[in-house]
């Protein structure tokens, strides 16, 4: 009614502040929702490019869960790989917001071979050409023993770029302690673990322990070199145990490792590392209400453990923390040499004194 007698010219004015206050409003609005929403939409869709560096199946089979890639050039460098990942339907490839888009290797025909196996777009002619471009980075073991894995690391520690170190972490402790110093010192998260400790099977024995009353005996079974395939055995033992050893001793031969390990708070494991038996990994808890097992660790197994070990490190990405802390890697390889030591002498070796 107030409106009918107003003049023309007050309409008009009324009209124009109330456009300007909705488009003030609006300009104000978009800005606010996208920062408002963008937290959560970057937790979704954040993305992360990778570099590789050395090339091995390891390398192949990482970058499986990375990229897309040619099935004929799969089978043809890595034989069997291409039927495991369709075979195990638990493991979807490959991971969301990955990819993995720089390779190295000391061989450039190595490093191209992968490349076109995954589109990997860059092939880097040096380790420095690997220090841009990337958001985190994965060192694969070629040699067997890690002994070049802290020459490796350096660079990458250095620049802060994220690092996953394959195993075996080092060739020595000393080796092991340099590599978490840089790590510690430049503040670059930093990691390296055995794909059993993200086993489907150790996971759920873990998920399941406190039903198993009190624990009786564990027992840890596997094959191979009592370091290079022992950390295995040891990790998936710790995955379950957890932290906390106190002395070794290793009571076997030349043949196989029986290590006895004795926890600070009184619990005491077996691991069994045969040398040259048939490839079986496995871990028995026997408790007084149930029996726990892993299983014998199949390829559905492994493949389940490289995909946890690959969500793993991703994690470590998003939060800048080590998805496996440096302590419980220094321990596992303290109890690896330590068994080694003991073999010699017959007598426990105390982790404090390594």
């Amino acid at each position: 009614m107030f409106a009918q007698h107003m003049p023309d010219e007050s309409r008009h004015l009324k009209r124009y502040r109330i456009t300007s206050a909705l488009a003030i409003l609006l300009i104000f609005g978009t800005c606010l929702i996208p920062l408002y929403s963008a937290h959560g939409d970057n937790e979704k869709s954040e993305s992360f490019k990778l570099g590789m560096v050395k090339v091995s199946l390891h390398t192949y089979w990482f970058c499986c869960f990375f990229n897309t890639y040619d099935p004929t050039l799969l089978e043809k460098h890595a034989p069997g790989m291409h039927a495991r990942n369709l075979q195990v339907k638990e493991v979807t490839l490959p991971l969301p917001g990955v990819e993995v888009v720089k390779v190295w290797d000391p061989d450039p025909e190595k490093a191209r071979q992968i490349a076109a196996t995954f589109n990997i777009p860059t092939v880097a002619t040096s380790l420095d050409d690997m220090l841009s471009g990337i958001d985190g980075v994965i060192i694969t073991d070629t040699r067997g023993d890690g002994s070049d894995h802290y020459e490796l690391a350096r660079p990458f520690l250095a620049k802060g770029i994220p690092t996953f170190v394959d195993k075996p972490f080092a060739d020595s402790i000393a080796a092991a302690r340099r590599i978490i110093a840089l790590a510690h010192k430049t503040g670059t998260p930093m990691m390296s673990t055995s794909i059993l400790r993200y086993v489907k099977g150790v996971e759920e024995v873990k998920a399941h322990l406190d039903e198993a009353g009190d624990i009786q005996a564990v027992v840890a079974l596997g094959t191979g070199h009592p370091i290079i395939y022992g950390i295995h055995t040891i990790e998936m033992l710790h995955s379950i145990m957890g932290a906390g050893i106190e002395s070794v001793q290793n009571i076997g031969n030349q043949k196989r490792d029986i290590l006895k390990l004795h926890y600070a708070d009184g619990r005491d494991a077996v691991a069994v590392i045969a040398h040259d038996a048939k490839t079986v990994f496995r871990t028995d808890v026997l408790g007084s209400e149930k029996h726990l097992s892993t299983g014998d660790i199949d390829r559905t197994g492994y493949q389940t453990g490289a995909h946890g070990t690959m969500k793993a490190f991703i994690q470590m990405l998003r939060t800048k923390t080590p998805s496996v802390p440096h302590d419980t890697t220094l321990e596992v390889l303290k109890v690896l040499h330590a068994g080694q030591q003991s073999l010699k002498t017959g007598e426990p070796i105390f982790l404090k004194d390594l």
